[in-house]
């Protein structure tokens, strides 16, 4: 595989070298993936702090065993915390001060995925993150809603986005 190109290129190749990460395609835009059962991410060349925190938050997840296996033990969310906080210290290490815009609208992202997908309480480790804005919009998105009427006259509520399925409350 190519070697990193960019001004960080050094310190992603020591990185990658110390974790035994290999890079199965180096990406265009400043996004990544860890691959399950293997030792492989896909990430951007590091160009500048912010493609190196992508090539580091990537490495992030082998280290921190979330590819293990291709099921998931804790939230996706917490997994790309943690992620974010290893690449962090990563950078730190290296002398590297990390790019803390860049984690936050990351964990803005990946929060409003679950809220989409069914979160239905804020975690605490995510509000420092988390804008007042944001923060109402999950809030409501996260009530009932009303979705129709029973036969009974009995209002029948939904709890939305949740995995595709609605739960149905009888009300």
């Amino acid at each position: 595989m190519e070697e990193p190109r960019g001004r960080y290129a050094d310190e992603a190749a020591v990185l990658l070298r110390e974790h035994n990460v290999t890079v199965r395609k180096w990406r265009k835009t400043n996004s990544g993936i860890a691959y399950n059962g293997c030792r492989e991410i896909e990430c951007p060349h590091p160009r500048d702090v912010t493609r190196l925190a992508v090539v580091a938050h990537e490495i992030g997840h082998h280290v921190l065993g979330h590819t293990e296996t291709k099921w998931a033990t804790v939230p996706r969310w917490k997994e790309e915390l943690d992620a974010w906080m290893w690449s962090n210290q990563a950078l730190l290490g290296i002398g590297i001060k990390p790019d803390y815009e860049q984690v936050t609208q990351s964990l803005r992202y990946c929060f409003r995925k679950a809220v989409k997908r069914g979160m239905l309480h804020i975690p605490e480790e995510l509000r420092p993150y988390l804008s007042r804005t944001l923060i109402e919009w999950a809030e409501d998105e996260m009530q009932p809603k009303p979705y129709g009427v029973a036969k009974d006259d009995t209002v029948v509520w939904v709890l939305a986005h949740n995995h595709g399925e609605a739960k149905r409350l009888v009300g």
